[in-house]
């Protein structure tokens, strides 16, 4: 077993994981992705966007982990490119820390910002 595990779980054939260490790591893990727009940000702090990016994480029925990101682009991004990137950035840091399975890390760009303004 990995870092990740912190207690035994009452199924046996589910790990329990430490999971707001897992969502703080995808969050810290997509803002130095180049193209995302980190939490310093004072133009995000005006916007009231501060804590972006933001991460969830949990287990499903199967005891699979499954992210959900949400972060702020920076303008000239190719999206799919970035989504790409963030999604391997995030995969790579959960597979460091733990041997569970990983089902799905979806990123969604909730807005758009111009470095400009930065």
């Amino acid at each position: 077993m990995k870092v990740a595990m912190v207690t035994e779980s009452v199924y046996p054939e589910v790990p329990v994981l430490d999971i707001a260490a897992l969502e703080r790591g995808a969050a810290r893990d997509a803002w130095h992705v180049e193209g995302v727009a980190g939490p310093q940000n004072r133009f995000l702090q005006m916007l009231r966007l501060k804590g972006y990016p933001k991460s969830r994480v949990w287990l499903d029925r199967h005891g699979k982990i499954n992210v959900d990101l949400r972060i702020v682009a920076l303008y000239g991004t190719d999206l799919g490119l970035l989504g790409s990137k963030v999604q391997d950035a995030v995969h790579e840091s959960i597979r460091r820390v733990t041997d569970t399975p990983i089902n799905k890390i979806r990123v969604r760009v909730v807005r758009v910002v111009s470095p400009k303004t930065l």
